[in-house]
């Protein structure tokens, strides 16, 4: 496994975040098709198993990575958004005053996902031409 550095480590992770963060959202507003969403429960509990693997220090943080990394790299995202019904996402998204909102979420009422997520989730919605303003975290795996 090649050495990265922090901040390499920092944008695999947190890109690998960001996707199961989307995931998450979509299932929350019930917006995958029927058809789509054997194959994400099951893909959200080898996320959520590997996850529990690092918290329990079966696993360290960058073969936590690669494990990840792999498990996106087998999914084809442009495929997945042709099963995304965007309106349910956005029908009642009611932003701030000052353009955004953070959005949590659980899957508890889904089928077969699991009950208990070993780590903290969110989105954020911004309306068009603003940003999230760059800040760092501690220990986010």
């Amino acid at each position: 496994m090649e050495n990265l550095s922090r901040r390499q480590f920092g944008q695999g992770t947190l890109a690998s975040l960001l996707t199961f963060s989307l995931l998450e959202s979509l299932f929350d507003c019930d917006a995958f098709a029927a058809e789509i969403k054997p194959d994400v429960v099951r893909w959200l509990n080898r996320v959520n198993e590997m996850s529990q693997d690092l918290r329990d220090e079966r696993l360290k943080q960058l073969e936590w990575q690669a494990k990840i990394e792999e498990l996106f790299a087998q999914a084809d995202l442009p495929e997945l958004m042709k099963y995304v019904e965007f309106e349910k996402l956005t029908a009642n998204l009611k932003l701030a005053d000052r353009g955004e909102k953070s959005l949590r979420f659980n899957f508890q009422a889904i089928d077969g996902t699991p009950q208990r997520l070993v780590f903290g989730k969110q989105i954020f919605a911004l309306k068009k031409g603003s940003s999230v303003v760059p800040h760092g975290h501690n220990n986010m795996a």
